[in-house]
């Protein structure tokens, strides 16, 4: 098990470290295989830092399941360095599908990773950047992080965050136009997830609905 660990690692940190260099491939499998061992969700980056979304396995009391990651990556020296992993989470469908819609008065914005103040690599750590990953909602078809950056939302909703300035650590969600929902993630983990229970108790990360 620890060389399986170790493999399942390595793959994570290579996976986000090529969305790094490379960006988000044309097209990717919705489910886990031999030749698909990590699924790309997304790379968000914001000057020298970026947060990666990653579908890979993990290990849990039943065995190895699929399993929702976040990498935080560094650069350094004029290259991209991934130095955090954090999952678990089980995806809200598997194998991957289109997002669902929201139940009425539902959150449009769920937040399943962070945010979580990284300091980056090193004996001396740089100033604090947020590291988050969110999925939306059908009924959106782009977020906005901050005042200027835009992002495209992706079939299955999951989309990677990261703030250098902390400043610019608000998501707004945006459908046909109009502003859909947002979220402060200054707010922190804690009452960013009591909020989010508070408006859909029954809703996934909370518990994993069957797919009407």
């Amino acid at each position: 098990m620890e060389q399986d660990r170790a493999r399942l690692t390595e793959q994570l940190r290579d996976a986000s470290y090529l969305l790094a260099v490379q960006g988000m491939p044309g097209s990717s499998a919705r489910e886990l295989d031999d030749e698909n061992p990590v699924i790309p969700l997304g790379i968000h980056i914001d000057q020298n830092v970026a947060t990666a979304a990653l579908l890979g396995w993990s290990e849990q009391d039943s065995g190895y399941e699929p399993s929702l990651w976040t990498a935080s990556i560094e650069q350094q020296e004029g290259d991209w360095v991934p130095y955090g992993l954090a999952g678990g989470l089980p995806p809200s469908d598997y194998p991957l599908a289109d997002r669902r819609s929201c139940p009425r008065d539902g959150p449009r914005i769920r937040l399943y990773m962070g945010p979580n103040p990284e300091h980056g690599l090193g004996r001396r750590p740089g100033p604090a950047w947020l590291s988050a990953a969110l999925q939306v909602t059908a009924e959106v078809d782009s977020i906005r992080v901050g005042t200027a950056s835009f992002l495209e939302v992706p079939f299955h909703g999951y989309v990677p965050i990261a703030v250098r300035n902390l400043e610019n650590a608000v998501v707004t969600a945006f459908g046909d136009g109009s502003q859909l929902d947002t979220l402060d993630l200054r707010r922190g983990a804690n009452d960013l997830y009591r909020e989010l229970r508070r408006r859909d108790p029954d809703g996934w990360p909370f518990k994993v609905r069957p797919r009407p």
